[in-house]
């Protein structure tokens, strides 16, 4: 009996922000069923079931490209569901959890992300432990997300499409870093953080040592922790989850002032392997001599065969080796820093990127080994029309506005009515009843929301009130 142990080829580590899927026909009925989702939900964030194949596709089907899952499946199940979701980017590892393991081997060894096969239920949480203690640094499998800006079109559409999207992100980062933090946000966090691990007490524990201790010189300390910080503030980004965003917002100030205060001060050439799917390679191809602009905080080292050795042999996964070329002395780059004496886990030469930092994207080249180089340099906007129409928005955005209007402002520039909508409301039930002049912004900007989303008689009201 026991487990049989397969190696895969993305990073185990992928396991700590993804979320669990179980499908068994008694998966919630049979007590041993129960008893082990008990068992589960202490190890893992997020336990969602299924006992019918089709409504188990369907959900997998309506997630983002972002989202990562891992399958756990019975052995019959498995025979019908593997084949019809193996390929899709979201699953990132598969376990079947079955009553005999030598026929389903025979099924499974066609399928690169079955990553085991138990019997017994210890088996079981024995190889999900096994495989969350396995690489906890390594970043490799995690989505790299990124926006490119092509200058080479027409003046009046360098604010739309994917150059658009460039811009809103650049815009977005900007304002969050602008607004300041208020104690109820940041408890309105917490809360948000102990419903969502409420299933795990050691992240709670996590949770409430956050609370009572983080202070902005330790930013880099709770990011770098492989922890509720981290792998939330990347799926936020990764998802644009502009609410938790919003939240952890004092969280990239802190962070941006640590890697200013600790900027590095030489040329430097810093090296990431990253595993990407073959439609984000594609994109990158598409975008040779362009700018590209990294959503999240990017994590690389000067030890080039240390950023190499992580790019495991993948059938799914196209294996990239970043090489980026920096110079701290040009003007107007976001900051970065070697911060190995600052992080949790004192990585040897790691440095880190602030979020949003913009590259342009240099050449590639695929070796014999089958490994793509991506050669970037860190950019600098000043004598590059971006920085002309980036001001001229940051400028046009703020004027004198109260910071939750000039968020509302962005979101409505990115198409983001709801959540436009919802700070401008937000704004508006803060404001003393005297304070005319705001209150009349707020109801403006919610008519433009309204007219927007072609809800004209909302649209009307709001503008009757202002």
């Amino acid at each position: 009996m026991g487990a049989t142990f397969r190696r895969f080829t993305p990073s185990t580590s992928d396991l700590k922000s993804s979320s669990f899927v179980w499908l068994d026909d008694s998966v919630n009925t049979l007590q041993e069923s129960i008893d082990a989702q008990q068992r589960l939900r202490l190890l893992i964030n997020q336990l969602k079931t299924f006992e019918n194949i089709d409504l188990c596709e369907e959900y997998i089907k309506s997630l983002s490209e972002s989202d990562r899952i891992v399958l756990i499946v019975s052995g019959t199940l498995g025979q019908q569901i593997v084949p019809r979701v193996h390929e899709h980017q979201q699953i990132v590892a598969i376990y079947v959890y079955c009553g005999n393991k030598e026929r389903n081997e025979l099924w499974t060894k066609k399928f690169s992300k079955v990553r085991g096969l138990a019997v017994q239920l210890n088996d079981l949480i024995s190889l999900i432990q096994s495989d969350q203690a396995k690489q906890p640094y390594d970043r490799s499998a995690e989505p790299l997300t990124f926006t490119s800006f092509n200058s080479n079109v027409a003046k009046e559409k360098l604010t739309v499409g994917l150059n658009g999207q460039f811009l809103h992100s650049q815009l977005l980062i900007d304002c969050l870093l602008q607004m300041k933090s208020t104690t109820s946000d940041i408890d309105e966090l917490i809360s948000i953080c102990k419903q969502t691990y409420e299933k795990d007490k050691e992240q709670l524990a996590l949770v409430q040592k956050f609370k009572n201790e983080y202070s902005s010189n330790q930013a880099l300390h709770w990011y770098t922790r492989d922890s509720l910080v981290y792998q939330m503030l990347n799926k936020a980004l990764r998802e644009q989850n502009i609410h938790l965003l919003f939240l952890f917002r004092f969280l990239i100030s802190d962070l941006q002032n640590q890697l200013k205060k600790n900027q590095c001060s030489s040329r430097l050439t810093v090296y990431r392997g990253q595993l990407m799917w073959n439609k984000e390679l594609n994109t990158l191809k598409h975008s040779i001599g362009e700018l590209i602009s990294i959503n999240s905080f990017l994590s690389t080292s000067l030890d080039r065969q240390l950023a190499y050795k992580f790019l495991l042999e993948s059938k799914d996964l196209e294996r990239v080796l970043f090489e980026i070329e920096v110079d701290p002395q040009l003007p107007d780059i976001k900051p970065f820093a070697e911060i190995s004496s600052l992080s949790f886990y004192p990585r040897e030469k790691e440095v880190l990127f602030m979020l949003g930092s913009i590259f342009r994207l240099v050449n590639m080249s695929h070796d014999r080994n089958g490994v793509w180089t991506i050669k970037l340099t860190l950019f600098s906007d000043h004598d590059h029309h971006l920085k002309a129409i980036l001001n001229h928005m940051k400028s046009e955005n703020k004027q004198n506005k109260l910071d939750l209007i000039m968020l509302g402002d962005v979101l409505q520039r990115m198409g983001k009515y709801n959540e436009a909508e919802e700070y401008y409301r937000r704004c508006l039930n803060g404001l003393p009843s005297n304070d005319y002049h705001n209150i009349s912004t707020c109801y403006y900007a919610l008519g433009r929301v309204a007219d927007s989303k072609a809800d004209y008689e909302s649209s009307l009201k709001c503008v009757m009130y202002e």
